[in-house]
């Protein structure tokens, strides 16, 4: 059929509302794998070194920030367990946000050829394209258990406690990556129309890294500033990581927890109704 120069095909989601569009997406889930497997080739075109960039990507400012500041800064003294333990796990928890968000921004700008031409559902590129955080996130993990393997056969010392802090532990690296795809949300369609937006968030992640307890513990700020330090919802989730990792329930911060799973929360769901109701503001008319 053949489209007159007056006619103009509209194509909806089956069902209304913001229901209606997420089943829309989960009945296209099977093109996840595509814009993920798109969204590692990003990295590896045109280099030379291919996929060892994702261990040399993490790999690099892990060696780097262990030495300038387990070392060269002396927070090792501050820190009850090896500093490259407690570095190692601050560091994981972060890079499930850190990374994540950081490609997920990008996707809908490196698919830019396929929105324009075909219709999916286009909340599966941000989706999708958090797929490079997650291989580094991976990453870090390997990095973690060899470390974690390294302490305990050759030194004897047991820094994981098995229990039920394992599921604490891994529900906060979930709540560290839903935080990125509630960010990305936002931040892909920024990116969409102004790449400014791509360099802006590096800068801000840069500063919020340092307002997080990766490289130092929360026990470093002060009481009476805590109330203010955990309304970073990333604090409270790193601390629970690392407190759930090591076993030490009884100071693992359960409220901050509890506010950091409220916000996640919310911005999910925001994130979502602004990508629905406002992704043909950016996308088509750009």
């Amino acid at each position: 059929m053949q489209l007159t120069a007056n006619e103009q095909w509209v194509i909806e989601p089956r069902g209304a509302g913001l229901s209606g569009r997420v089943l829309e997406v989960w009945r296209a889930r099977s093109l996840l794998p595509f814009f993920a497997q798109r969204a590692a080739e990003m990295i590896i075109s045109r280099t030379i070194l291919g996929f060892f960039w994702l261990i040399l990507r993490p790999a690099v400012p892990i060696a780097v920030m262990t030495i300038v500041f387990g070392f060269l800064a002396n927070l090792r003294d501050a820190v009850d367990v090896p500093y490259v333990i407690f570095f190692l796990y601050g560091m994981t928890a972060w890079s499930a946000f850190d990374g994540c968000l950081i490609w997920g921004t990008r996707s809908l700008y490196a698919n830019r050829s396929l929105l324009t031409k075909i219709y999916f559902p286009r909340m599966l590129a941000p989706l999708a394209g958090t797929f490079p955080g997650i291989m580094e996130l991976f990453v870090h993990l390997g990095f973690l258990a060899l470390v974690l393997a390294y302490f305990f056969i050759f030194k004897h010392e047991a820094y994981v406690a098995w229990g039920w802090g394992l599921l604490i532990a891994i529900a906060a690296l979930a709540l560290s990556f839903l935080m990125s795809i509630g960010a990305c949300l936002f931040t892909s369609l920024w990116d969409y129309s102004a790449r400014d937006t791509r360099y802006t968030i590096q800068i801000i992640l840069r500063f919020l890294l340092y307002l997080c307890p990766v490289i130092y513990p929360a026990a470093n700020i002060p009481e009476k500033f805590h109330i203010y330090y955990f309304a970073n919802p990333l604090a409270g989730i790193i601390e629970s990581f690392r407190y759930a990792m090591l076993g030490d329930l009884a100071n693992l911060p359960f409220g901050a927890l509890a506010y950091s799973t409220c916000f996640v929360t919310v911005l999910v769901f925001s994130g979502m109704i602004y990508f629905f109701t406002t992704e043909s503001a950016w996308i088509d008319r750009a």
